[in-house]
């Protein structure tokens, strides 16, 4: 085991976990040593690796790097939470070791945390190289926005993310390994409920495309993680949904109406439980749970919704839209259905 002096002054360490990663291990690390912000710390714990990770991470001379070794593969979630107990710095950083830190990530990500106290993690855009290259994911930038769609799909990219440890250390948060293979959309959506979520509007991160993947390895395994975080999220809210609801749900977020449109009234009530549900817990504010299943009626209605029989009775019993948008949509309902 090396291990390289703790920098005093560093606000933040970057969390590397690595596990057989010989091909893209060294490109990973140069990223992050060519940073415009260089007072952090670089903890790169290889997990097991039984190829040449070992001997690419100590070709690295920097003092910033400490290397710790598991004696055993452990995994990825107790690799990440044993990173979180060894890492005494403000904030944690992560990278994966087949991933590309762009060089004013960390930068950028801790002036932000330190102009905006109430945040406890952040995220960035990203996008793709490899074997497939281009325009990754653009999240939102805000709290309910973010939360409102994780109702569906993760919304902060884990390699991407930067956290404030007391947050973490205050609630006793780690990763849970009941989640495998989704276990930063499970964190993520924990965090949501004790502090605020973020994502820069840039993109500051590359996320390599290739055959290893574990959203490619482990597609059905992430799968179930998901869908399970998603049915404590609507639990969360206040509504028992199934699995059958999830899919519409997110049919509906994703605006692949032909998908929903043979259950336009269970969606439309979805969207109307939501709402209600919303209110009671207060899980979102009132102007933004109402803003924003307005949005998801009007869109449903509008793109076939307005063909199914009792169309105009779902808006004009909708608790979120004014009369003056129920009578808007139910004269354009009526005119599409006269044109058709």
């Amino acid at each position: 085991m090396h291990q390289s002096i703790p920098n005093m002054d560093a606000l933040v360490t970057v969390l590397l976990p690595a596990y057989n990663a010989e091909k893209y291990v060294s490109e990973a690390i140069k990223s992050i040593l060519q940073q415009s912000y260089t007072k952090f710390e670089l903890l790169i714990i290889n997990d097991g690796s039984t190829d040449r990770t070992k001997e690419i991470i100590l070709s690295f001379n920097d003092a910033r790097i400490t290397y710790v070794e598991n004696e055993k593969n452990l995994g990825l979630i107790a690799t990440l939470n044993k990173g979180i107990e060894l890492i005494g710095t403000k904030y944690i950083l992560r990278a994966d070791a087949d991933d590309i830190c762009l060089p004013t990530r960390i930068e950028k990500q801790v002036r932000f945390m330190e102009l905006n106290p109430e945040i406890g993690i952040c995220g960035s855009w990203f996008d793709n190289f490899g074997s497939y290259e281009g325009a990754g994911a653009r999240y939102a930038a805000e709290h309910q926005q973010i939360r409102f769609k994780q109702l569906y799909q993760i919304h902060i990219s884990h390699g991407t993310s930067i956290i404030r440890s007391a947050v973490l250390k205050e609630h006793q948060i780690q990763f849970d390994p009941q989640f495998p293979h989704a276990e930063d959309y499970d964190i993520f959506d924990r965090l949501g409920n004790v502090t605020r979520l973020s994502n820069l509007q840039e993109v500051l991160y590359l996320v390599r495309s290739h055959g290893n993947k574990v959203s490619n390895l482990f597609s059905n395994k992430q799968e179930e993680s998901s869908t399970n975080v998603k049915l404590r999220i609507f639990k969360t809210i206040g509504m028992q949904v199934s699995v059958a609801d999830l899919q519409l749900y997110r049919g509906l977020c994703h605006q692949e109406y032909e998908a929903v449109l043979e259950h336009t009234n269970r969606v439309a009530s979805m969207v109307t439980e939501l709402y209600w549900a919303s209110l009671s817990s207060g899980y979102f504010s009132k102007p933004f749970i109402a803003k924003n299943c307005s949005v998801l009626l009007t869109n449903l209605m509008l793109n076939g919704g307005y063909r199914k029989k009792g169309s105009s009775r779902l808006i004009f019993e909708s608790p979120f839209l004014s009369l003056a948008q129920k009578l808007s949509l139910v004269l354009k309902t009526t005119a599409k259905n006269l044109l058709n």
